[in-house]
């Protein structure tokens, strides 16, 4: 079978579901990125990776212009990739909904027997096409139309996406990305004292992690600003050690504002930056974190949010997030809010009772350990790969 993955091959989740479905598939597997090659792994476990260049166009630098100009550029190097593979795919697998995979559906039919889409959250909340989030959802609808299935979170399809199109609940097919970091942290004896050390944080401190990755999303600025005005905040200045992991995302001078901003509020802190974390880098923060803010702009279920969760992390969350449900099926248990600002008063909350919370969160590491393994989570992706190669 040829499969064709269209998404982010630098991405850790493309390349751990790469190599868990051939660990149980016979399959060859094609990636056209829209993210040019990162250097951030040796080898790849694709038959073939193919890394466009569109965002290093002029064109794309533009204000206002770039982001109209941006995704027509792609669609074009997308069309140029595709007839040049000369090629018809038994599976094209688009990941992601960018504004350029609207704009002609029918192209991936026409190279491809099977067209699946997944969604990775933010589509229906912020993509735009010709500046139109409006446009974009029409276009939107002209793509899952032309789809064979949708798969994905079956919160995500029980919420938004069905209200707006009813009529592709029969294509809809249920599948999870599993976790590499949650396997680790299963069989991990690292206690969290000594995961502080190992990242040079006082053990004494409590760490409060800002968001899992540098996307402005995570509010970190906004985070900081209502934590550092909070009347009870001098109480406290000395005993929070704040962790910010912007190897994602973040530009340079976004990096420099939020630095500015932690050395002008005076609290420790480490941020994780210009760096490659390994899998068992990131199970050592995540075993080092007493209290992790969730308070992005939308989110589709992040394995992040639930590697914090296994870790037994303290989690204050936003409730704006329709495919988190699942997470309260599987029997985690998080604190909610309805803002930022909120989510710092829950913060101040919990700091006064931080042991007893602590013992509370603990048992989330018990909570589906080997459901999030990748063992299992590709097994209903790789059953629809072979239903339809029949």
């Amino acid at each position: 079978m040829n499969l064709l993955l269209v998404g982010d091959a630098n991405s850790i989740f493309f390349v751990e579901y790469v190599k868990a479905l051939k660990k149980i598939m016979n399959i060859k597997v094609f990636v056209y990125s829209p993210e040019p090659d990162k250097k951030l792994y040796s080898e790849y476990p694709y038959d073939e990776v193919y890394f466009d260049g569109f965002s290093q166009n002029k064109l794309t630098k533009i204000k206002f212009l770039g982001a109209i100009l941006g995704p027509f550029l792609l669609y074009r190097n997308f069309r140029k990739f595709i007839r040049k593979t000369n090629n018809k795919f038994d599976i094209i697998h688009v990941h992601w909904l960018r504004a350029a995979w609207v704009i002609e559906p029918v192209l991936f039919k026409r190279f491809s027997n099977k067209f699946f889409v997944t969604f990775w959250g933010g589509e229906l909340e912020k993509m735009e096409l010709l500046h139109s989030h409006d446009f974009y959802l029409k276009r939107l609808g002209k793509i899952l139309k032309c789809a064979d299935y949708c798969v994905g979170s079956p919160a995500f399809f029980n919420g938004r996406l069905l209200k707006l199109y009813p009529s592709i609940k029969d294509k809809c097919c249920y599948g999870y990305y599993g976790s590499s970091i949650i396997e680790l942290l299963s069989n991990k004896e690292t206690t969290r004292k000594e995961a502080k050390m190992l990242l040079n944080i006082p053990p004494s401190k409590v760490t409060v992690l800002l968001g899992y990755s540098g996307k402005k999303i995570h509010r970190h600025l906004d985070l900081l600003n209502y934590i550092s005005a909070n009347e009870s905040f001098n109480k406290y200045k000395d005993t929070i050690h704040f962790v910010l992991p912007m190897t994602r995302g973040a530009s340079d001078s976004y990096i420099e504002e939020i630095e500015s901003k932690l050395k002008e509020i005076g609290c420790t802190f480490t941020m994780i930056k210009n760096t490659y974390q390994t899998d068992d880098d990131v199970a050592t923060l995540r075993i080092a974190t007493d209290i992790a803010f969730q308070v992005t702009e939308f989110d589709g279920l992040s394995n992040s949010i639930k590697e914090i969760l296994c870790a037994g992390t303290i989690l204050i969350s936003g409730d704006w997030y329709p495919t988190y449900s699942t997470l309260k099926e599987d029997g985690f248990h998080y604190l909610e809010v309805n803002s930022v600002h909120e989510a710092v008063e829950i913060f101040y909350n919990v700091l006064p009772d931080f042991d007893s919370y602590k013992i509370s969160f603990e048992a989330n590491k018990n909570v589906a350990k080997t459901k999030y393994s990748w063992s299992e989570c590709i097994k209903p992706w790789a059953a629809l790969y072979n239903k339809c190669n029949k």
